[in-house]
């Protein structure tokens, strides 16, 4: 994990996807739904107090790809949402530090952190915490959970009430997005070939 995390430093450009799981409650019976994000980019910049940040990752995601596996539902979210109007859930999480966010990981016993999305629904504008956590690592990528929850009403949002009021949806909905992110195999030989000279000075300085 720290060694992906590392990579993000190196001040390339990333690509990702983000996979949206909600859960909803209501008085008849809960049901979840799934969407995927449109495709966003991740810029790290030279941050004037060493190291790099990335001012800003801005993910979109598309109310028609919102699927409850119900059409009718579905149907009723995307009016709820007014699709034809605002067509997209925009997203941003701002001023991110991979090396305090990689520290901030270490040393939590349970590898979370917390940040900061702003999230805009209908333009109305939202900073909600969010836990991040379960990184994973794979061969070209890097895979990791955000966690939160999310008020309709606080939204503006007036959820469908079918049979004339008499199910009603709860106000909140569990938010679970996993977002996985490119990661260049000349970037993670990078950062081996760092360690791999700092573990040989280290030696040298053993020796010495």
């Amino acid at each position: 994990m720290l060694l992906s995390l590392a990579s993000l430093s190196h001040g390339s450009e990333r690509t990702g996807t983000c996979f949206i799981t909600f859960f909803a409650t209501s008085t008849f019976h809960d049901f979840t739904g799934t969407v995927r994000s449109l495709p966003f980019t991740v810029i790290p910049d030279d941050d004037p107090g060493g190291g790099k940040v990335i001012r800003k990752v801005a993910v979109d995601v598309p109310v028609d790809g919102i699927d409850t596996d119900n059409g009718k539902r579905n149907r009723q979210l995307r009016k709820m949402f007014d699709r034809d109007t605002f067509p997209l859930i925009h997203g941003e999480v701002r001023n991110i530090r991979p090396d305090r966010l990689r520290k901030e990981m270490k040393s939590s016993e349970r590898g979370e952190t917390i940040a900061e999305l702003n999230l805009n629904i209908r333009e109305v504008e939202q900073a909600i915490a969010v836990r991040v956590s379960n990184f994973r690592d794979y061969p070209q990528q890097i895979s990791f959970d955000l966690e939160f929850p999310v008020s309709l009403a606080a939204n503006g949002l007036k959820p469908p009430s079918p049979l004339f009021g008499l199910i009603r949806v709860g106000d909140r909905v569990e938010v679970k997005v996993t977002c996985d992110l490119e990661v260049r195999p000349a970037d993670i030989f990078s950062q081996e070939s760092e360690i791999h000279e700092g573990e040989g000075d280290a030696g040298v300085a053993a020796q010495h």
